[in-house]
């Protein structure tokens, strides 16, 4: 029996994957590959520049002779030779995309590419034969199969995003210095990350990218006596620093600003609405004062139709890189940078000494963060941050102000996209003969028919919004007629909802709602009968266009709770019994 409970147990935790953690990704291994490749080069390019190390041709053979870093015309992108095995070249954009969604750690990520016919290699084969059919990663399910790891990530790792609500320099208030030692010894490599992975993106990102100085660091002060082990050491900088811009990468990602982490919440609203903001694209702002529309996976260096906006056909361009692209891939080029810089200082007998330098005090690190690492001035400011305090004398800030408050919508869209429990409380109102009144608990899936159009510029597709989706309703009651005492009834229905939004205004939307369920209907002393329930219904909330974080601190809870509510019709249909008519008021508890 044992080995059929286990195998039972590993049946379930399956499903549950399955079902619940789809990767929610804040760019395809593609993607990623792309910001890394294209950051890589502009900061070889930079390096070559700065003669640093004499001319173009001595620099590109000092990086071959130390890093084993090599330009592949055929891949067109610098190598990393030491980890590439056959047709997988190894760039450093190929470790962005496997860092975090396929090894949990660096020093996991460098084992697996060290042996050829390893499960990473394979996984990087895989893609890149996707790569070839102009698809931005391989299949998810083909993924699944190969890697066991990849889906149990999705659901547990919570480091890919930002946690929507804080400001942004609450984020570094994960950060543990005793980490980074852990995290540099093999012994406790597994742990400090696993540890890590528990935090957000914005530590993450510092956090590994702290370990790369370090590792430079040290390879410059060796370099001189012992140039085998500087060399280990650089390398081991370049692939740390590569597992942290995995995370900085992801910061730029719509959907990885708009939710918050936790195993709960991956079985209600991550994915759904990852997905949704990644399509849509939200309208965000950086500590540079620049503003633009973010959007995320599978739509990095989309133009998103801006030849609309173009005067005359002479006017329409598509640039190698678009604006939004070229930040990322700039905060790449700068986190190199930063390393290397540390790898020099380090060489000349200059070290910066980045551990000694951190503060002490949780309120320190943010300052300290935002005035070392540049990368962090191009990524998009966490919604709920106070932006005057950082940019107090910006010419816009009234515009950053807007771009850097909670999204008006989120908690509507929440409830239409994600998979969430709700309660209702029902009473006829149409009778006067019958009394009939019930308390239902609904459970209801991410949708499998989705579409949002609606443009708040041009205010065309008004009824741009809408949602099919699976729902499951318990309900228990009680029942008078004329001819009979009161009775309990029970009943288990399902079927589909549907949802479709009038906008009215860019923050003001009816929301339409109807449900279209059948299933079982039991009353007391009587048997088990069919039961047909339709019912259609209205959003309020949504009409009003408040933003409740606007609103007295007290008024804030309440807001939250009561602008989703939901008033409805409904018809319960049962052979043989009257007709039931009934209203009843709808209200979310966890989505």
């Amino acid at each position: 029996m044992k080995p059929f409970a286990t195998t039972l147990r590993q049946l379930a935790a399956v499903l549950l994957l399955l079902l619940f953690a789809r990767p929610a990704n804040a760019y395809h291994y593609g993607e990623h590959r792309l910001i890394g490749d294209q950051g890589f080069a502009t900061f070889m390019r930079w390096l070559v520049a700065s003669r640093q190390l004499g001319t173009p041709e001595q620099t590109r053979a000092w990086a071959a002779t130390h890093g084993g870093v090599v330009y592949d015309s055929t891949e067109q992108a610098y190598t990393l030779q030491r980890l590439s095995a056959g047709p997988n070249r190894v760039s450093y954009g190929a470790l962005n995309g496997l860092a975090g969604d396929h090894a949990e750690n660096p020093l996991e990520l460098e084992e697996g590419l060290r042996y050829e016919q390893s499960r990473l290699h394979q996984i990087l084969a895989l893609h890149n034969q996707a790569l070839r059919t102009f698809q931005t990663a391989a299949a998810d399910n083909d993924l699944a199969r190969l890697d066991n790891n990849y889906l149990r990530l999705a659901l547990t790792n919570f480091s890919h995003f930002f946690h929507y609500g804080r400001a942004f320099d609450w984020h570094f208030t994960a950060f543990d210095a005793a980490r980074l030692e852990a995290a540099l010894d093999p012994a406790r490599a597994a742990a400090a990350f696993q540890e890590l992975s528990r935090t957000n993106v914005l530590n993450m990102y510092v956090s590994g990218h702290l370990m790369a100085l370090q590792l430079a660091e040290r390879a410059g002060q060796l370099l001189a006596t012992d140039p085998v082990a500087a060399d280990r050491y650089l390398s081991y900088a370049v692939i740390y620093n590569s597992f942290a811009d995995h995370f900085l990468q992801d910061s730029f990602a719509a959907g990885h600003m708009v939710v918050n982490r936790n195993v709960f919440a991956s079985f209600t609203n991550n994915k759904a609405l990852h997905d949704l903001y990644n399509r849509k694209g939200v309208e965000v702002a950086n500590l540079q004062g620049e503003t633009w529309r973010a959007y995320g996976d599978g739509s990095f260096n989309q133009t998103h139709g801006s030849w609309q906006q173009a005067p005359t056909l002479q006017a329409i361009a598509y640039p190698d890189l678009t604006p939004e692209s070229e930040r990322a891939v700039q905060a790449v080029s700068l986190s190199l940078r930063e390393v290397w810089q540390a790898f020099q200082a380090a060489r000349e007998g200059r070290p910066l000494a980045w551990r000694a330098q951190l503060p002490t005090q949780k309120e320190q690190l943010g300052p300290f963060f935002r005035q070392h690492f540049q990368a962090l001035a191009l990524i998009p400011v966490p919604f709920n941050t106070p932006i005057a305090r950082y940019l107090p004398q910006a010419a816009n800030l009234p515009e950053l102000q807007q771009r850097t408050q909670l999204l008006d919508n989120q908690r509507f869209e929440r409830s239409r996209v994600g998979n969430s429990l709700s309660i209702g409380i029902g009473n006829v109102v149409f009778s006067q003969d019958t009394y009939y009144a019930d308390t239902e608990f609904r459970l209801q899936t991410s949708p499998f028919v989705y579409r949002y159009q609606y443009n708040p510029v041009t205010r065309t597709q008004r009824f741009g919004n809408y949602q099919v989706r699976p729902t499951l309703v318990y309900t228990t009651g009680r029942i008078q007629r004329p001819e009979s005492s009161p009775r309990k009834t029970y009943t288990v229905k399902g079927g589909l909802s549907l949802n479709a939004d009038y906008w009215l205004a860019p923050r003001r939307f009816a929301g339409l709602y109807s449900y279209l369920q059948a299933g079982v209907y039991k009353e007391e002393q009587a048997p088990l009968k069919t039961l047909l329930a339709p019912s259609v219904g209205l959003q309020l909330g949504s009409l009003v266009g408040i933003r409740y974080y606007e609103l007295p601190i007290w008024l804030r809870l309440p807001a939250q709770l009561l602008l989703p509510l939901k008033i409805r019709a409904n018809t319960q249909l049962v052979p043989g019994q009257r007709p039931v008519y009934y209203f009843s008021t709808e209200l979310d508890l966890f989505y």
